[in-house]
């Protein structure tokens, strides 16, 4: 990661805080949260977006020329989403909240000119309806549940982000699958997955009665890791601003990592 990226950055602006003695477990978490979802190459990612903007129209219609041989559902703001629904799996319940497991994934060009980076993004997009296709398959032939793939859709979005693809899923056991099925599509298709500062999986807790008070996973990394932070305060306000940086990272690898419950538990 870079020296001047965001791990750096917001290592600064929690130091910040803490030597103010202003700790607003809110304020770091918002903090946490940009810290685990912008890429810490950011920078450079936004130099990419500023060269390739132009194809951002054409981003946006690719969406729309996109057409699946399953049963789905589309809707489309900011994420451009297809959704099964078709086979509901009774979800796991913790306290008030139904857990919705999901998968990360990042696309990453590798290209260096412009067109060929487009065309790049243009293969990933055009591959969403066989991944839909096979994860459709697969959820009815061994699982059943209720799944859904979503996409940034904006091209800066894409670019800039550690989770511009995440797939949602009812049941647990689908998870490898999905897993599986992306991977193949990706190295088929020849464009790159990977993940910066996050784990691969994670889960939402929704709450049906009070959507409100229901949470993402980024969210609940952020909250446990906030809370660390509070209670460690007079340690951390020592650190360096690298220091803080190399702590941050190993806290969310490891916090990102934890299942439902052991993060229900701590929260």
């Amino acid at each position: 990661m870079s020296a001047t990226g965001t791990v750096m950055d917001m290592s600064e602006k929690i130091l910040e805080r803490l030597k103010l003695g202003t700790y607003d477990t809110g304020i770091i978490e918002t903090n946490l949260y940009s810290l685990i979802v912008i890429k810490d190459s950011y920078y450079e990612s936004k130099q990419l977006y500023d060269s390739i903007r132009r194809f951002e129209r054409e981003y946006h219609d690719l969406f729309t020329s996109l057409r699946f041989g399953r049963p789905h559902d589309i809707k489309r703001d900011t994420w451009f989403r297809v959704e099964c629904k078709e086979k509901p799996h009774a979800p796991k319940l913790l306290g008030v909240f139904e857990v919705v497991y999901k998968e990360y994934f990042a696309f990453i060009p590798t290209s260096e000119k412009v067109q060929d980076i487009y065309s790049e993004i243009t293969r990933f997009i055009k591959s969403i309806p066989y991944m839909y296709e096979e994860i459709y398959d697969q959820n009815n032939r061994y699982v059943n549940g209720t799944f859904s793939i979503k996409v940034i859709g904006n091209l800066r979005g894409l670019l800039t982000r550690n989770d511009n693809l995440v797939i949602h899923y009812s049941n647990k056991d689908l998870g490898p699958k999905i897993r599986e099925i992306v991977n193949l599509v990706g190295r088929n298709q020849k464009f790159v997955l990977s993940s910066e500062l996050r784990g691969e999986s994670g889960f939402d807790f929704y709450e049906r009665t009070h959507p409100e008070l229901s949470s993402t996973h980024t969210q609940l990394v952020s909250k446990v890791i906030a809370k660390k932070i509070i209670k460690n305060a007079d340690a951390l306000v020592k650190f360096s601003a690298s220091d803080m940086a190399a702590w941050l990272k190993r806290e969310i690898t490891e916090v990102s990592k934890w299942d439902d419950d052991k993060i229900y538990g701590s929260i």
